[in-house]
């Protein structure tokens, strides 16, 4: 019963692939100002041990922040070795929410719009786990970093502009960054994931069974719809309630997982035909500040993981 997260940050598409790609670019600087406008305290910020490795369940209370003024997220306000920290300490926080809520590390963990081979992210995968597969079309936000979180069988089944397909245990899971050309085009997006599906197919003898990341899409349905035209099987989203509630967040709600809480675009469709029992928790967009007194975002996504039982 494989648990699988995603999460991915928000990377311009500069072919440099470093870190400056990533640190607070305007969505991000968006989502930041955006939460803090609502005052209070409302984010459970979890202890972390820097020097052990991610996935050793660390004990005792999470401390409720509220978000850093706005514009502490503003581009030029950290360093790119600042910034990187912060990603690695939220990246480190993600493994201690998912041993609170399923008991266990999860085992494959994918940051999208990330190349984690680049000598600037050097060390990212002490703080993840080990990194398995990076894949790029070239450009930042076309990127995928693979993590092998546990011991266990990880086959690499494909990648592209927009997706990369792996077989964890005996599940078919695909990983997308729906291109933004194609996102509201309904043929165009059932094509996108035929595709995606013949090439699973062959390697597996087997169809899809998860799909999750940033789909992009327009109406919450518009994913399960193209997706299981594509497959032929009827796929069902994870979440199905109009707002999301973070596993990280203290009594407050989002009307969506992208910058403004708008749109659900950080989703999962599973395959309703082979999957016997799905599981999930969405995790916010803030991480911790330089001093950890306070939340911030890091990116305009919400992470999102879901454990599932084909």
């Amino acid at each position: 019963m494989p648990l699988f997260f995603y999460q991915s940050i928000n990377s311009n598409s500069s072919h440099s692939q470093g870190v400056a790609a990533s640190n607070s670019q305007r969505f991000t600087v968006q989502t930041h100002n955006q939460q803090a406008a609502n005052q209070g305290a409302w984010r459970l910020s979890l202890p972390v041990a820097s020097g052990a490795e991610p996935t050793t369940p660390i004990h005792g209370p999470a401390h409720l922040v509220p978000s850093a003024p706005a514009g502490y997220m503003a581009k030029g306000a950290h360093s790119d070795r600042q910034f990187k920290g912060m990603v690695e300490a939220k990246m480190r926080e993600s493994h201690q929410h998912m041993h609170r809520k399923f008991g266990t590390a999860c085992d494959l963990y994918v940051i999208g719009e990330l190349n984690a081979s680049n000598a600037e992210w050097k060390g990212l995968d002490d703080h993840v786990g080990n990194l398995f597969s990076a894949v790029t079309t070239g450009k930042t936000c076309n990127s995928f970093s693979a993590f092998a979180v546990k011991p266990g069988i990880f086959v690499e089944l494909g990648s592209g502009m927009g997706w990369a397909a792996y077989q964890v245990m005996n599940v078919n899971v695909v990983f997308v960054h729906v291109p933004n050309s194609i996102a509201t085009k309904t043929a165009s997006v059932e094509a996108f994931y035929k595709s995606i599906n013949q090439l699973v197919n062959q390697k597996t003898g087997a169809d899809i069974d998860l799909v999750m990341g940033d789909t992009n899409q327009q109406s919450p349905s518009f994913t399960a719809k193209c997706v299981g035209a594509a497959v032929g099987k009827t796929f069902l989203n994870v979440h199905s309630q109009t707002d999301v509630n973070p596993y990280d967040a203290y009594e407050r709600s989002f009307g969506g997982t992208n910058s403004n809480g708008s749109r659900m675009y950080d989703t999962a469709v599973y395959n309703s035909a082979t999957a016997r029992k799905v599981d999930y928790i969405y995790l916010s967009q803030a991480g911790f500040t330089h001093d950890s007194s306070a939340a911030a975002a890091l990116t305009d996504h919400m992470g999102l993981a879901v454990q599932l039982e084909k």
